[in-house]
């Protein structure tokens, strides 16, 4: 536990802001509101307001890359701004979700849940569902012209915007590539650092947990395996430039000149790459200092206090709560007041703005400050990301329901008896006895701030080989009613249905897997499946005869009633738009809709069932 909190606490308070250089994100315009609670207007980094109070109160607005992206419920829509006019932009798909733009794209899904590209005229560049080396269950935004891609099975790769794959999806863990250069980690644990080509640059060692490359091509770590965990920093070659023996946190990132550094008493300072100390930015802050273009800026006590590059003190601005940065020459910072409202300083430490403004508690553009501020450039660009939910109605609808009519489904009707079920339900169990890859798959992000070598108790292992790994035995409700028959024990009497109980009316298999869904089967009895029979057994023992039980048979009034069918879409979070669409198909086949979930064929008279994952099939 104690591990684990210092763990926390020492990526938390490692920064990785910028000294002179920007991340390939970087906010256009900052959304505020003039009152509480009040509608949304924006305003440029200088303070000037371009849009009052254009947005509603319930919008979360975020802009980049000279767009604006707003999401409001269920709503998600793009605009330019030419002067302070807002035009929303015409896409060929309809949103359901989107990211910001970022390099001329933002990624968008559809109402389908498929995932595509689009460029700032609202054309569809990429549509994800068209790739066909695999299937893709997430994706990030482009970074050099690369797009991070998930598979099916679980792993990571990259692709163009031609649809091209660039780099195999190999890997478990990745990242954007920035200036060339990505970490990615292996399903074995492996931490490399890869350029573009899928050369590898650098090979970590196990135990070792590696942040971000910096764009001096170093790379800060730290060795989990101690009790106390201290930073230190390697170059591309394996090298150490700074021991991990001294400081809880290093910030090497994003300067070629500096490192902001905590120490073993939770101190912040800055040092030079000699490890010197400037001016007097050595070791003694509460707070983290903050880049800037001019030099630093640090928060102590109501007061924020900015040194030049040397270190050199050169002036102070007082009130002030918190400080964050939101780009190298402006700090966004709440005023000791019980309103809490928020004003803009310059690297000089001059307020900007004429009255206060509020900023949002949560939503995109939070979101941004949050990452930047505790983990630095180029993390909030990594953690956006969306799944696709978008699955093949007719497919999967084929795959289950291909033998539906108004007679009965998967060829059984309500005639059938238990002979007749049991072999349809094995066959089906053959069929799904291997597990589709798109079912259950692993469609999370996968990105942390320190990428782990090795795996441990810390670490959840992945599966390396999930097609050797034992698992539950979803046959053995199958009976194989041809097989031959063994004399049984004394005492005992032969049954070839172990697996049905005396007194059972259902019968079930599961595990199944057909199209992209995991199905169960359940099917319904009018009576017992089986019965005891009885006659005159002959002991050889002791050569006498009784009358009793001999064995069991088939019940031969037992016809099916029912026959349940679940199913399982909740991997893409499509059990009710499958159960949607489902509905409308069956009113083509000729089943009439009695009430929400309720339907009867015209003809026969059957009935259905259509409830969320699962379909009842009641015979007549």
């Amino acid at each position: 536990m104690k591990k684990l909190f210092l763990f926390l606490f020492l990526v938390a308070a490692l920064l990785l802001e910028s000294c002179g250089s920007k991340s390939g994100l970087s906010v256009d315009l900052i959304p505020f509101t003039s009152r509480k609670d009040g509608k949304v207007s924006m305003m440029k980094l200088n303070g000037e307001v371009v849009l009052s109070d254009e947005f509603s109160k319930e919008s979360d607005v975020f802009s980049s890359d000279g767009m604006i992206l707003e999401k409001k419920g269920e709503k998600v829509r793009y605009y330019t701004l030419s002067g302070n006019k807002l035009t929303e932009i015409e896409t060929e798909v309809r949103i359901e979700a989107g990211t910001p733009f970022l390099n001329g794209y933002a990624l968008v899904r559809d109402t389908d849940g498929r995932l595509s590209f689009i460029d700032k005229s609202g054309k569809k560049v990429l549509d994800l569902t068209s790739i066909t080396a695999f299937t893709i269950v997430r994706a990030g935004i482009v970074s050099e012209n690369l797009i991070k891609v998930k598979t099916a099975e679980g792993l990571w790769g990259y692709i163009d915007l031609d649809g091209k794959v660039v780099i195999n999806p190999d890997y478990n863990m990745v990242e954007n590539f920035v200036n060339g250069k990505a970490r990615v980690r292996k399903p074995d644990g492996t931490v490399m650092v890869i350029n573009t080509k899928n050369e590898v640059l650098f090979k970590g060692k196990e135990k070792l947990s590696y942040f971000p490359v910096s764009t001096s091509d170093e790379i800060a770590y730290f060795d989990n395996s101690e009790k106390d965990l201290f930073v230190g920093v390697k170059n591309l070659k394996g090298e150490d430039v700074v021991k991990d023996n001294k400081y809880r946190s290093i910030n090497n990132l994003y300067s070629s000149d500096y490192y902001i550094v905590m120490d073993e008493e939770n101190s912040f300072g800055v040092m030079n790459k000699k490890g010197e100390f400037l001016g007097d930015l050595r070791a003694k802050y509460e707070n983290k200092p903050v880049c800037l273009k001019s030099g630093f800026a640090v928060l102590e006590d109501t007061k924020i206090k900015f040194f030049d590059k040397d270190g050199k003190r050169t002036t102070q601005a007082d009130g002030y709560k918190s400080a964050s940065t939101i780009d190298n020459e402006h700090l966004i910072v709440t005023l000791d007041n019980k309103q809490e409202t928020t004003q803009l300083l310059n690297a000089e430490g001059k307020e900007i703005l004429s009255d206060d403004i509020y900023l949002k508690d949560e939503g995109e553009f939070n979101s941004y400050l949050w990452y930047l501020n505790n983990y630095g450039p180029g993390h909030y660009e990594n953690n956006v990301s969306l799944e696709s939910t978008y699955f093949d109605f007719n497919k999967n609808f084929s795959a289950l329901f291909s033998t539906l009519n108004g007679n009965g489904v998967l060829g059984l009707n309500g005639q059938s008896l238990f002979s007749k079920v049991n072999p349809v339900f094995a066959s089906y169990t053959s069929k799904g006895g291997k597990k589709s890859e798109n079912v259950k798959a692993d469609r999370s992000l996968n990105y942390a701030i320190a990428f782990y070598f090795g795996v441990d108790d810390d670490y959840e292992a992945e599966d390396l080989d999930s097609e050797n790994v034992a698992a539950a035995d979803t046959t053995v409700a199958v009976v194989d009613s041809t097989a031959a028959y063994v004399e049984p024990p004394r005492n005992s009497v032969p049954d070839a249905y172990p697996s049905i109980g005396l007194y059972d009316r259902s019968y079930s298999v599961s595990g199944i897997t057909l199209g992209d869904m995991s199905v169960s089967l359940t099917a319904q009895f009018s009576d017992y499946i089986k019965q005891a029979t009885y006659g005159e057994i002959v002991d050889d023992i002791f050569k006498t005869s009784y009358y009793g039980q001999t064995g069991y048979q088939l019940n031969p009034s037992a016809y099916l009633n029912s026959l349940y069918i679940s199913y399982s879409l909740d991997d893409y979070g499509m059990n009710e738009k499958f159960m949607k669409k489902a509905k409308e198909k069956l009113i083509t086949m000729g089943w009439n809709k009695v009430s929400e979930s309720d339907f009867e064929h015209n003809t026969t008279g059957n009935k259905i069932t259509l409830n969320y994952g699962s379909l009842t099939f009641y015979f007549n």
